[in-house]
Parts: structure tokens; C-alpha cells; sequence
């Protein structure tokens, strides 16, 4: 066998493993995740605070606002709020543009996010 088969076939190992790889969806919906010594339960890293159990890690896992409620609150034993829009121009600033036409701008970009 040359060199320029071995290349090769190191090549279709490679594409195999790449169209073998788990999407972020089945990545977000398994019950593992992985971390300093390989995959971890979500539910041992769930009863640990979403802190690795590890002594020599501890890292601390990303969580979403609804999980860090949990933690501090306890399950559903908060009240979630809708945020109320403010007015456009609530202070009457003045500057060489309007604020209404700044924050239409800034809108327009996404760079102001109203949550309802």
C-alpha cells in the first residue's frame, strides 16, 4: 500500500465520522453531556446544581434563566411578569437626533429588544 492510498482511506474515515456526529438538537435532548472525565447524567449534574461532581473540575454548566430560578426559588414557586413597554421618549431627551429616531434606528438594527 503506497502513501497515496493511506491518505485516503484516512480521508473516508474522516467523512465517515463527520456524517456520524449528533446534530445540536439530539445534543440538546439526550439525557448525557460531557465534561472533564466524559458523559455525565443531566440528572446528576441537575442534583448537583449543574456543578461537575468532580473534585479536580468543578466546572459550573451553562443553565437558562428558568433553571436558575428553580435553583433559588424552587420549582414553580415563582410568578414570571410580562415586562411593560415603556414610552418612546419617557425623559424628553434632546440632542442633535431625536431619541424616538435613534431608537427607531437602533430597533431597525436589533439592537434594542422589547420582550413581551
Amino acid at each position: 500500500m503506497n502513501w497515496i492510498t493511506k491518505i485516503i482511506k484516512a480521508g473516508e474515515k474522516i467523512k465517515s465520522a463527520l456524517h456520524k456526529r449528533a446534530t445540536k438538537e439530539d445534543i440538546a435532548n439526550s439525557d448525557w453531556t460531557s465534561c472533564c472525565k466524559g458523559p455525565i447524567l443531566k440528572k446528576d449534574l441537575q442534583k448537583n446544581l449543574w456543578v461537575c461532581p468532580e473534585p479536580e473540575c468543578n466546572k459550573h454548566h451553562r443553565i437558562n434563566p428558568k433553571q436558575r430560578f428553580d435553583i433559588l426559588f424552587g420549582e414553580k414557586n415563582y410568578e414570571i411578569f410580562k415586562t411593560p413597554i415603556p414610552k418612546d421618549d419617557p425623559l424628553n431627551w434632546s440632542d442633535s437626533k431625536s431619541y424616538k429616531d435613534r431608537l427607531k434606528n437602533a430597533r431597525k438594527k436589533k439592537l434594542v429588544w422589547i420582550v413581551e
